[in-house]
């Protein structure tokens, strides 16, 4: 390959092809179907457009929420918390046992 064919070939921004695989990963769905999913020929109404259209950007809306959460930090700080509160409360009953006399 030249090096002309190979500066006029641009490839896809890595950012956005990571974000891409992000938003599959948050989906839920594997590569592999996507690639395979059977493609059925839908007849294009303005209706159906629109609805598609919103659809895809209220996922996209979401996903973009899920993957700002995943990476702010807040979900590892709030699991900390519960696991400390779960501690508190493990504590608590453990004493509680020892305190309450045996039912036998």
């Amino acid at each position: 390959m030249s090096t002309k064919a190979k500066e006029s070939v641009k490839s896809l921004p890595l950012a956005n092809v990571l974000q891409d695989l992000a938003i599959l990963r948050a989906s839920g769905m594997e590569i592999p179907q996507a690639l395979t999913s059977p493609m059925r020929p839908v007849p294009a109404t303005p209706e159906l457009n629109s609805s598609s259209v919103s659809t895809s950007y209220e996922f996209i809306r979401y996903s973009r929420g899920a993957i700002k959460l995943q990476h702010s930090g807040k979900v590892e700080v709030e699991g900390q918390r519960i696991e400390e509160i779960r501690i508190k409360y493990e504590t608590l009953c453990n004493v509680l046992r020892a305190h309450t006399p045996s039912q036998e």
